[in-house]
């Protein structure tokens, strides 16, 4: 397969029309500077961000390069067999490397958009600097059980190669999970994308349990300081206690292997393309009304920025709680992520954020 072949002559003129075709029709809007005509998306809800090539000749040997680690690091366990078994393989439209290269961009922000050369790089990075590994630690006294923190692969079509999951179990065998978190790491830098509940624990007494304990996040917190009449979306209060506590743990582990700075992605506008595309091709079709479309766009509109306020919230909940995690520009400050630096020296106020994060650190040191 030609990997430039696919990029510049279906990716770049099916993502200037809206859809890729590759197994599956996905919603992927982007312009690029290579292609000038208009789209039929101009005017509209969408989106639309511009891919700029600024050194064509290095975007296409770190093109390239992507796509060779992903063809490798992903193998037949993903989506190989799948494709092995289609009868239309070895069609440059429906590809494994067509299939990397739309999930590329699904995970773009729009200053990677801006700056291609950069994001490849970034992804790259992410591939080759994490492993699988699986650990745990000391008895939690507050929690009442151990740490278990693995980093595993994750499908193509999510957000990282890797994501860290992290649960609590006790004397007894029973397990209680934290959402999982999306992440990469490049040179000094680890970026996280998203935050998800696992939707694995079980509604037994040590859920029950686990979810009262993890409400001390409470300490250290003055609600008259920070609250919705105050701060309006921006109060810190509004955060799920598991959240915080998994992005704790994260921090303080990345924190102990050296690196001290964090990019926090706000918005991934392919992805919110994508969902508005499926509602959008819903009303084309018939299946349902132009009210019903808008009230669709609506409650996708609604549901993003809460999700993507609630993400950096819980970030800034535990800047609020630390001495050491400092936020040094919010989304759209500099560009549109979250941007926090690490002093070398982390403590916090909080109980429970303490004694998780030094647990952690207690264990990595021996890893």
């Amino acid at each position: 397969m030609d990997i430039l072949d696919i990029f510049y002559n279906y990716i770049v003129k099916e993502a200037n029309e809206g859809v890729i075709k590759c197994f599956f029709s996905y919603s992927i809007f982007f312009k690029t500077n290579l292609v000038k005509e208009k789209n039929n998306y101009e005017d509209s809800e969408y989106l639309i961000p511009t891919l700029t090539i600024h050194n064509k000749e290095l975007f296409d040997k770190l093109l390239i390069e992507y796509v060779d680690i992903c063809l490798d690091f992903y193998g037949t366990k993903n989506f190989r067999e799948e494709v092995l078994n289609n009868e239309n393989y070895q069609n440059d439209r429906t590809s494994p490397e067509k299939l990397i290269m739309t999930f590329l961009w699904a995970n773009a922000t729009y200053d990677d958009f801006l700056n291609p050369e950069e994001y490849l790089r970034k992804r790259i990075d992410f591939i080759k600097n994490s492993e699988e590994m699986t650990f745990q630690t000391e008895k939690s006294d507050l929690l009442n059980g151990k740490i278990k923190l693995k980093i595993k692969k994750d499908n193509i079509s999510f957000e990282t190669p890797y994501k860290m999951c992290i649960s609590i179990v006790n004397d007894s065998n029973e397990e209680y999970t934290f959402p999982d978190i999306k992440f990469g790491l490049s040179y000094d830098t680890v970026y996280f994308y998203a935050i998800q509940n696992s939707n694995k624990n079980t509604d037994n007494s040590y859920s029950k349990k686990i979810n009262r304990l993890l409400f001390k996040i409470g300490e250290g917190f003055d609600k008259n300081r920070d609250n919705y009449e105050l701060y309006g979306e921006g109060n810190l209060k509004d955060v799920t206690s598991s959240f915080v506590v998994a992005i704790n743990i994260a921090i303080n582990y990345f924190h102990n292997l050296g690196y001290r700075h964090i990019e926090v992605a706000s918005f991934l506008p392919v992805r919110w393309n994508s969902k508005n595309g499926v509602i959008n091709r819903k009303f084309a079709i018939g299946k349902i009304s132009e009210e019903e479309k808008n009230e669709q766009h609506k409650k996708v509109e609604s549901i993003q920025k809460n999700l993507t306020e609630k993400f950096i919230r819980t970030f800034l909940r535990l800047s609020y709680h630390y001495e050491g995690i400092n936020i040094n520009a919010l989304p759209y400050d500099l560009d549109s992520s979250l941007h926090i630096d690490l002093d070398d020296n982390l403590n916090t106020n909080n109980n429970l954020l303490q004694e998780t994060g030094n647990i952690i650190n207690d264990k990595s040191r021996h890893i």
